[in-house]
């Protein structure tokens, strides 16, 4: 569709729908960076008003002729998928294509799970799960009270059945015990078939879980680890498999231990190794899904059909007859300019559209775009390094090992204004590492108010004081604990680099700077978050960190625990940079994780590790990212969610209004 899109005195309509010319996209990028200047300076006038339009340029678009409904959805990527196989990697692109390839087998919506092409979701409610003691003998592979799969042996530290924690936890002395095993059934649904006509059935799914055991395939720690924790894997009947647990593993997510199915009749013949580079598994993969894949150009676009076997077609599903990924990077900007130019039907959420949320939402309010968007789980937060490894100590004294100070960062810090400023106040401000949107969330707990005053109370008397002479506005230590007197209150922020985090950050220093405490901030292209001691984070060299936590549906609580310290002693493996060590939050975690989401066990841990979170502070959590989707004003069914694998993952049911 064409639109007319006025600029002042430029004029920018009238530009081909799929190739705008080069002038054109450039007039376009002025026009997105004037307008975006008009509403950040109008979000940064002042927290907790809503941003008037903008008067110049207008976005309302002219009247034109309306074509013929295109047959083809243009989606746009931020990058360029490195493969399609499923044992190949994980990265937002390809997760975003395998929506159109495949479909399910289990989708990730509202904080919950749900069956795709299987009948149900086993559980312990509907006996698809079932949790009973098994015997075992020396020699046979459990799940030590470690969490570690071993041989048993004597001497090995064990959980006999009805025990869920390290208080009931025995040692083998030899001979017969019980222990608890945990096994599902996945039953998928009748009538399924891949893309090429032939029948889909369980035996798909063990050929996955066989090539997923192979030695030469590549697989994610995470993902090999589950593996290892498998006692078995096997077909029941043409649409049921079975999946068994070791003994002493209660894996509180085994409703996704269903291995997502690989063509046995079209890769049974193909080593493992081998599927990792043939053009059949990285290019042209087989799937169930809605279309199939006919044309792939590195560099530009993949081109994919509907599958006339999808199991949906007798819904009229897909609705467009083709789809075609276009590879535009991630920049926002550039992603506004190819939706406005008619390049892209979707833009979807590989594309750093957050960094835009503002000007979208004027293109929206003006008919010009469709726009969904919603907070997601990953979460912006600052890290206070409790412990610092201990040359930095030299060089830094560990200022924020106290709590009070920390709690008086968190007062001097207004994130509620900043989450309007730089999103309209589109998402929150989580009180610890759960969403507050989650089910799991605990209700009584609540980010600190942003509160100054009583911040420079908490300073005053912690012995950081105002010089009396010099017109300095920055504290000075004046009886601070273990710190020389005369000593500014400046603290070392590092931050991964990017457009929204710069923002944060320049707004942040000036909440701080008003409590007389000074930010030296470095930015990091790459290199900050770097695994091992040479990593400034997880070497534990820093004052505090700014950067993202992914997360997904399960509160990841054992990002805080005390044996995720990165250390000399593990080899630097670990991912609790802050150094925090509780024992009441180590045992509330550790029981959340060890419970299944069944039991009151799972809430009540992650309830209670919430609350330690909060009042210890280790990290200062800002804000919730937002999961951005944009496309066509006509455009229906975009639907951004917090926890599904990629925005479109419905892409089957993406449609044009009549």
């Amino acid at each position: 569709m064409r639109r007319t899109i006025s600029a002042g005195s430029l004029d920018v309509g009238s530009v081909a729908s799929r190739n705008p010319s080069a002038s054109s996209a450039r007039a376009i990028r002025a026009s997105i960076s004037l307008v975006f200047t008009a509403l950040f300076l109008s979000a940064c006038a002042g927290s907790g008003t809503p941003l008037p339009p903008p008067a110049s340029p207008s976005l309302n678009p002219t009247a034109s002729p309306i074509p013929a409904p295109p047959t083809t959805l243009m989606v746009c990527l931020g990058a360029e998928p490195q493969s399609l196989y499923l044992n190949s990697g994980n990265d937002l692109a390809m997760r975003t294509v395998l929506e159109a390839i495949y479909d399910g087998p289990i989708d990730s919506n509202g904080f919950g799970y749900q069956p795709v092409i299987l009948e149900s979701l086993p559980s312990l409610a509907n006996t698809g799960a079932v949790v009973r003691p098994v015997t075992v003998r020396e020699g046979d592979r459990v799940l030590n009270n470690a969490g570690v799969p071993v041989t048993l042996a004597v001497g090995e530290t064990i959980r006999p059945a009805g025990c869920r924690d390290a208080s009931c936890a025995t040692t083998y002395s030899g001979g017969d015990v019980t222990m608890d095993l945990l096994m599902a059934n996945f039953v998928l649904r009748q009538g399924l078939t891949w893309s090429d006509g032939v029948p889909l059935t369980a035996d798909d799914s063990l050929f996955a879980f066989e090539v997923a055991s192979s030695p030469d395939t590549p697989l994610s720690p995470y993902e090999r680890d589950r593996l290892d924790r498998t006692l078995s894997y096997k077909v029941l009947d043409p649409l049921t498999v079975q999946w068994v647990g070791l003994p002493g593993w209660l894996d509180p997510a085994y409703m996704l231990r269903f291995q997502t199915p690989l063509p046995r009749h079209a890769y049974g013949d193909i080593a493992p190794k081998d599927l990792l580079v043939l053009d059949l598994a990285t290019r042209r993969p087989l799937g169930w899904g809605p279309y199939v894949i006919e044309e792939w150009q590195p560099g530009r676009y993949i081109a994919l059909a509907k599958n006339t076997h999808y199991w949906r077609a007798g819904e009229g599903l897909p609705f467009f007859d083709k789809m075609t990924f276009r590879f535009i990077g991630a920049d926002a900007d550039g992603g506004v300019a190819a939706l406005l130019a008619g390049e892209c039907d979707v833009v979807d959420q590989s594309v750093a559209l957050d960094d835009r949320l503002p000007l979208l939402m004027a293109l929206h309010d003006r008919g010009v775009i469709t726009l969904s968007y919603t907070p997601g789980t990953a979460w912006e937060h600052i890290d206070f390094n409790l412990q610092p490894v201990v040359p930095y100590v030299y060089q830094h004294p560990p200022l924020l090992a106290d709590l009070q100070l920390r709690q008086a960062l968190a007062l001097c810090t207004d994130r509620t204004a900043l989450v309007e400023a730089l999103f309209r106040g589109a998402t929150h401000v989580p009180a610890s590492f759960v969403s507050p949107l989650s089910p799991l969330a605990d209700p009584e707990v609540a980010p600190p108010a942003y509160d100054p005053e009583r911040g420079r109370q908490m300073l005053e008397a912690l012995g950081w004081r105002l010089p009396t002479a010099g017109g300095s506005t920055v504290r000075v230590a004046s009886g601070a604990r273990g710190v020389t007197g005369g000593t500014p209150l400046r603290l070392d922020l590092y931050a991964v680099s990017g457009v929204q985090r710069r923002a944060a950050v320049e707004m942040l220093a000036a909440n701080l700077a008003e409590c007389g405490i000074a930010l030296n901030v470095q930015f990091f292209d790459s290199g900050l978050l770097r695994a091992g001691s040479e990593g400034a984070v997880f070497g534990r060299q820093f004052t505090m960190a700014q950067f993202t936590w992914l997360s997904g549906p399960t509160p990841s609580c054992e990002l805080y625990l005390g044996r995720e310290i990165p250390s000399a002693e593990n080899g630097w493996i670990g991912q609790n940079a802050t150094g925090f060590s509780d024992a009441a939050y180590d045992a509330a975690c550790d029981s959340a994780l060890a419970a299944l989401p069944d039991e009151a066990a799972y809430a009540e841990g992650f309830r209670r590790a919430q609350q330690i979170f909060a009042e210890a502070l280790p990290s200062l959590p800002l804000y919730l990212k937002l999961r951005v989707l944009a496309g066509r004003a006509d455009l229906v069914g975009l639907q951004a969610d917090a926890t599904s694998a990629s925005g479109l993952w419905n892409i089957e049911a993406l449609a044009l209004s009549d």
